[in-house]
């Protein structure tokens, strides 16, 4: 008998990962250069870490959605899930495509009130949903904390 776990089943990790489209990549700063540069310059922090957290966490927490947008956008894939790492998924991701179509979802993720989400897992059906997003996120920081506030 044996006793380990296999979430594969017969296929191999990397047959599966094609199967679902499974994309990893580790972008180089080069390859992202100007991507967000647009936004970085209007950010200001909101809401503070810890006294000895990442300085640079709600920046940096923001801004992947602009890398995404570009990896969206150059790559043309559409119906893009986005896990932060330490997320479990128990099921097929390719079962909710077609309820969020359905239900005419472009982008969605959880929120914790009615006024903070926690991106954690994403679901983006194109780069252009995403874009209405990144402009709207610009615009605000744009405005300055005084103005954005009200």
């Amino acid at each position: 008998m044996n006793d380990s776990l296999d979430l594969l089943g017969d296929m191999t990790l990397k047959a599966r990962m094609a199967q679902l489209r499974f994309t990893a990549h580790l972008y180089s700063p080069a390859e992202l250069a100007g991507v967000h540069s647009d936004f970085a310059h209007l950010f200001y922090v909101v809401g503070k870490m810890t006294p000895d957290g990442n300085k640079n966490f709600n920046l940096f927490t923001t801004q992947r959605f602009f890398a995404l947008h570009w990896f969206m956008a150059t790559t043309n894939y559409t119906d893009v899930f986005h896990i932060e790492n330490d997320n479990l998924v128990y099921m097929n991701l390719l079962r909710l495509v077609p309820h969020m179509h359905a239900c005419g979802v472009g982008l969605t993720w959880p929120y914790v009130s009615a006024t903070e989400a926690v991106p954690g897992f994403v679901y983006l059906r194109s780069a252009e949903d995403l874009l209405h997003l990144l402009q709207y996120i610009t615009k605000i920081f744009s405005m300055r904390r005084k103005d954005a506030i009200q």
